[in-house]
Order: C-alpha cells, then structure tokens, then sequence
C-alpha cells in the first residue's frame, strides 16, 4: 500500500534545520527561562512609560529586546509542533510557548494606552529630545493612529490574557485535522490501495480516471462528514471571536477591524469583491471549456483539478524543481537568486510529508534566524508552484530584515502574496521558454 511516511524514515537533508534557532531542547527550555524571568522588567514601567522621552526609548528598547528572544522561542515550539502533530512532548511546548507569549502581552498592554495619552506635539517633543526615537517614529504614529479602538490599560491587559483561549477555535481544528483525523484508502486504478491524506488528496483529483477521483473525493469527505458539528462549532466561534473584539474595539464590523489592523480602508476591500465579481465570466468561461475538453455533460467537484488537457501532467522531483526555481528567479538579480539558491542549499526548507505532520505550506522564522519553509512535496507541478510561492514569501522576509529594524520588519498581508505571486509568475515565464514538453 502507498502510505504516509514516518518522520524518521525521511534523510534529514529533506528536513528544515532548527539548529539554528537553537542547538536543542536543552538549549530551549533555557531561553524559555530566561524570557520568563525578564517579564517582570517590562512590567515595572507601567504608569511611567512617557514620563520623558529616554524613559519611553528605554522601555522600547528592552521590549524590542525581550520579544525578539520571545519570537525566536515561539517559533522553534511551532515548527517542532508542526513536525508532527501527534508528538505530545512538542504540542506541550507549543503550549508553553503560547502562554509565555500571552504573558509577556500582557505585561507590557499598557504601553499603548500610554502613548496614546501623548498628543501629536508631544510625541515631536520627545522625537526633538531623543534623536534615537526616530527610529520608532512610524510605529508611534501607527499607536496614535489606533487610539480610538484602543481600550484602557485594565481593559486591553485583559484581552492580552485572554488570547490563548481566544485562539482555541483554530487550534483546535488544527489539531483534530492534523493529528485526530484520517482519510480513507482506495484502491487506484492499477489496483494498488493508496492512503488519502490532505497533502495528497489534490494530486490524487489530477488522476485522469473519473470514477477513481470520484472514490477519493467521497471517501474524503466522508470523514469530513464525520466532524461536521466539531468543525461547524469552532468556526462559528471564531466569528463569534471576531465580532466580540471588534464590538469591544468599537469597530463597525469584524471586517472593518481586520483591515483597520492593517490601516487598509473597507474601500479597498470592497474594490477587490467587485472586480472578482465583474469578471466571474473569464471563470464561467473556463469551466465549460474545461466541461467540453473532459467530455462531461457536468463538472462535478471530482473534476475541478483537472487540466483541460485530460491528464495529470509529469512528475516533478524535488531537485528539479529547486533547479528551476533558482533558475526562474533570475530576473531578479545575481544576488536574489544566490541568496535563494543558498537558502535551499542550507536547509530552509522541510520537503516532503510525514505522518502527523501538519498538512499545506507555510513560510515561518524571526527577523534574528533564517527563514523556514515547511511543504507537503507531492512530485507534481503543483508542489513545485508551492515551492517558488513560499520562497517568495521568505526571501521577502530575508529582506526586509536586511532593510528594517525589527519593529519595522514584518509585513502585512495585503502585500505578503505579492513577493510569492510574483516568483510564480516567473517561473511560468521560465518553463513556456525553456523547457519543450
């Protein structure tokens, strides 16, 4: 039978390097304790914050420094906990991570309240008296910006503390999906029974044997079936979750709060709808095209994967995918594509499935570590696609680390899928000029 590999039976040259968050476990737990025993440091300047303007760049200072240890020590549990869903001891960790970071939240939720208790001519004041705040200069004005949905500091010291639990619905989901759930096994069309798991389920809908996608696709929602009411609950308080904070913010919607965080009007928001929706026709197009390529009298979900050509497309082995990235991304520049190319060469990236392992892609690190890639490498084009989109995603955060400080660094979604999308783009003008079958 076709199955899912365990963790250990994939060569470690396939698998991300954490080494360089930490050495260890050992080495964890000891940077776990030493964030721990600081958190009190940030509390001590609650009421004195922007008493002058050396005090406020002192807090700052010793926040930034605590949080990028904190940021490293969250995402080293994540990453662990991502390996394998199943592993107790690193979801524990993941745990630990998440609270110690809720803690530290709270211990410094006054800061914003604070600030925001400056005025505008204040905030110059204090800019012309401390040259080094000028550093921190757009992440003052964001604060100032946030003042009518910011809440007192008893108020948004509770919401601190309450994150955890407010992150439950997904978590939750993650776990059930990830670690609870499994998804049938078919037998395919040369006889041989294959496992169904979510990082193969759309290779598996590129099969040109109709009546074998249609097997996978209800043997995998028939488990989906199963779930139905733990699922349907915990989105429903997720939304439920949305609309509370926004309703305490005292936002008109959970969606203007969303956008808000990330100072893009509803407007913007409502553009996008409107133009997918003018063009739903190119959609509609493409589906009978697709409907009449197939031969079917109706696309049914079994078919969606297809290509209008009917097969399933060649394999994609993970080196030659990576060969045509690197090569893709050429117009960039010799140093964008060295440095991708070096990051490849150095582990970012942890290939291919294993049992437990959480399903999809992600692109993880700290502005003080190397980015982290984590795939479900399925040797299709598809995953190849994945691939160059995820390394779009790190190299941007490559960059903009090189950039910006570290308050500064991160970057919003709104124009996250750009680097990505982009790196896709290439690569599809790369293979329609290079390569002939």
């Amino acid at each position: 039978m076709s199955s899912v590999p365990e963790r250990s039976e994939i060569d470690a040259e396939y698998k991300w390097d954490l080494d360089g968050i930490y050495a260890d476990d050992e080495a964890w737990e000891s940077a776990y304790e030493e964030v721990s025993g600081r958190i009190d440091e940030l509390a001590a300047y609650e009421g004195r914050a922007t008493e002058d303007a050396a005090t406020l760049l002192e807090l700052l200072e010793l926040r930034e420094e605590i949080f990028r240890e904190l940021q490293q020590v969250m995402t080293y549990a994540r990453l662990r906990s991502a390996e394998d869903t199943r592993n107790q001891e690193y979801q524990a960790m993941s745990a630990r991570a998440s609270s110690l970071g809720s803690e530290a939240s709270s211990a410094v939720s006054y800061l914003e309240p604070e600030i925001q208790s400056l005025t505008e001519s204040d905030v110059e004041a204090f800019l012309d008296d401390e040259p080094a705040l000028a550093e921190y200069e757009h992440y003052l004005d964001d604060v100032l910006r946030k003042k009518p949905h910011t809440r007192s500091s008893e108020v948004e010291e509770v919401l601190a503390d309450l994150s955890e639990v407010t992150d439950a619905p997904s978590e939750i989901y993650s776990m059930l999906t990830n670690a609870d759930m499994t998804y049938g096994v078919v037998e395919d069309p040369d006889g041989e029974d294959v496992e169904i798991t979510q990082s193969n389920f759309t290779k598996l809908q590129t099969n040109p044997d109709r009546e074998f996608r249609e097997r996978v696709h209800e043997t995998f929602y028939d488990e989906w079936e199963d779930v139905r009411n733990t699922v349907g609950t915990s989105l429903e308080k997720a939304v439920r979750e949305h609309v509370t904070s926004a309703e305490i913010r005292d936002y008109d919607s959970a969606r203007a709060a969303a956008l808000d965080d990330s100072n893009v009007p509803v407007e913007v928001y409502d553009t996008l709808v409107e133009a997918v929706d003018d063009n739903l026709d190119v959609l509609h197009r493409h589906a009978e095209l697709k409907e009449a390529a197939l031969g079917v009298d109706q696309l049914q979900s079994h078919d969606l994967y297809m290509s209008l050509t009917g097969d399933q497309g060649p394999d994609v082995e993970y080196e030659q995918a990576r060969e045509w990235v690197i090569e893709a991304v050429a117009p960039l520049g010799d140093a964008y594509q060295e440095r991708l190319a070096e990051g490849l060469d150095s582990r970012w990236v942890d290939v291919y499935e294993n049992r437990g392992k959480r399903s999809g892609a992600f692109s993880s690190g700290t502005y003080d570590t190397q980015p982290y890639i984590m795939m479900n490498y399925q040797d299709d084009i598809s995953s190849m696609y994945t691939l160059a989109h995820e390394l779009g995603h790190s190299m941007h955060s490559e960059l903009a680390g090189d950039a910006q400080p570290w308050h500064d660094a991160s970057y919003e979604i709104f124009v996250a899928e750009i680097a990505s999308t982009v790196n896709e783009t290439l690569l599809t003008h790369h293979l329609l000029d290079t390569v002939e079958d």
